[in-house]
């Protein structure tokens, strides 16, 4: 398998297997008359910060998908270089998909989160309503060890049973190591 991330901005060497990326965006001013696919980045006009086509430096292309290029003053998308961010957060509705509630993409979060630690979606829960109700632990030898509860379970958790939880520090994962 190849990483997709590695290549782009190369010339491929031979086909290589179809994969998908992410790319950071931002909404940007245009200082110029830009076009679709520029590179372009940061510079100023009096108090405004826009991007332009000789910056000191580049830091990512205008939207490749517009049709059209880009007047001076108008606003759209700067495709941020690969491997240029430092955290990367994913928000996106496509209508194939149809609308996500708050409680399917948290019950989505949730099943994510007990995958990740070999369990079921319901054993999660089930481990969770323990924690809460009778503070039992979940504890499988040292198989969780140095595992923890972080918040935002316990924040989806609310979201799909409706139960407040106040203290949402509450971690379930213990080892049985001394």
């Amino acid at each position: 398998m190849t990483d997709a991330h590695s290549l782009i901005g190369k010339i491929l060497e031979a086909p290589v297997e179809k994969d998908a990326i992410h790319v950071a965006l931002a909404s940007v001013q245009a200082g110029e008359r830009l076009f679709p696919g520029q590179h372009v980045g940061f510079g100023r006009i009096g108090d405004i910060t826009t991007v332009f086509a000789k910056p000191t430096s580049f830091i990512g292309i205008i939207d490749p998908y517009l049709e059209h290029s880009i007047d001076k003053g108008q606003w759209c998308f700067l495709f941020l270089y690969p491997k240029t961010v430092t955290s990367l957060k994913h928000v996106w509705e496509h209508p194939a998909f149809g609308p996500v509630d708050d409680k399917t993409f948290s019950e989505r979060w949730l099943e994510d989160f007990a995958s990740s630690h070999g369990l079921s979606y319901e054993r999660i829960m089930e481990v969770a309503e323990d924690r809460i109700k009778h503070g039992e632990y979940l504890c499988e030898g040292g198989r969780y060890e140095g595992d923890y509860t972080p918040k935002i379970f316990w924040e989806h958790y609310e979201k799909v049973t409706g139960t407040k939880i106040e203290d949402k520090g509450i971690n379930f994962f213990t080892c049985s190591c001394n």
